[in-house]
């Protein structure tokens, strides 16, 4: 008889993986593929990348301009002509970083991160958390979360605390939320105070609502459609703009790999302003010679 002893931490492996930004991903024009065509498909190589929770990924700067590896929505190939800039989800930020430098981040979650650069907001990038879903709280970081959550309020004046159940936030669910509401001391609650219940998912206002609180809690409701990191903000506590508490967490949806694949195709979609737009700055050039010449031969 033979017993094979197998150290725990080789089931439970932790992988490092490396995305390069290429020489040249600073121009919106550029193309790591050599097509012929003047749009680029990768601006970070490879652009969908996929791990498992606590693997690490890094990132090396091969170009020659600053770059940033930011989580959250790029403006796709239009940035470059339009200006529009990306949108922050607060998840990581490597804040900028230069030539054969490098910039690494570990996944503690399971989801799927969009990433872009802040000064190149074309550029994006997508890493697919592979993994279970946890069975408790957690915040964007991937830290477990203690429910009720406690905050305190921005003007200090009041503790409020939040649950939500089920205590995973998955997409197609309905999420109860029950607030508490309490005088700073933490202990005294407080009756029909005024608030604003705001959900920010993914960097974008998906609710608001007013309520009050009735007894020191209230209870809100909310079905979410995408996956993504969530903040759950109480605004305008006691009628005063000035008085805020904010929650976070994660949403978690069915697919992480369609919603990757989402991601790409969004953003190699372009609005045909940007195609005529960058051919017209393409052709002015050839446009002004033509035109030199033409005058210069009406004259003679």
């Amino acid at each position: 008889m033979f017993l094979i002893i197998i150290p725990l931490g080789s089931a439970f492996a932790e992988s490092n993986f490396d995305v390069i930004i290429p020489k040249g991903a600073g121009n919106p024009s550029y193309d790591p593929q050599f097509k012929k065509d003047l749009f680029a498909e990768e601006w970070y190589i490879p652009t969908k990348l996929t791990v498992s929770v606590n693997d690490t990924v890094t990132w090396t700067n091969q170009d020659t301009d600053k770059h940033t590896v930011t989580s959250g929505q790029s403006s796709g190939r239009a940035g470059g002509v339009t200006g529009i800039q990306g949108i922050s989800f607060g998840i990581f930020d490597s804040g900028l970083f230069g030539q054969d430098e490098s910039w690494s981040y570990k996944f503690k979650r399971p989801g799927t991160f969009p990433y872009f650069c802040t000064i190149h907001p074309w550029m994006y990038g997508v890493v697919v958390v592979e993994g279970q879903i946890p069975q408790y709280s957690q915040d964007v970081q991937g830290n477990r979360l203690t429910l009720p959550a406690m905050t305190v309020s921005t003007d200090r004046k009041y503790h409020i605390g939040l649950y939500w159940d089920p205590v995973v936030i998955k997409t197609g669910e309905q999420i109860l939320f029950t607030l508490d509401f309490f005088k700073i001391d933490g202990s005294t609650k407080l009756h029909a105070l005024e608030y604003d219940f705001v959900l920010i998912q993914n960097g974008k206002e998906i609710h608001r609502s007013n309520g009050f609180s009735e007894g020191g809690s209230d209870t809100r409701y909310f079905a979410f459609t995408e996956p993504g990191p969530l903040k759950i903000r109480v605004e305008n506590i006691g009628k005063d703009k000035f008085s805020v508490s904010e929650f976070d967490t994660t949403v978690y949806g069915n697919s992480t790999k369609l919603s990757a694949d989402a991601i790409i195709s969004k953003n190699k979609g372009e609005p045909i302003i940007y195609q005529v737009s960058l051919w017209v700055i393409l052709a002015a050039p050839a446009i002004l010679i033509i035109g030199i010449i033409w005058t210069a031969k009406k004259k003679h």
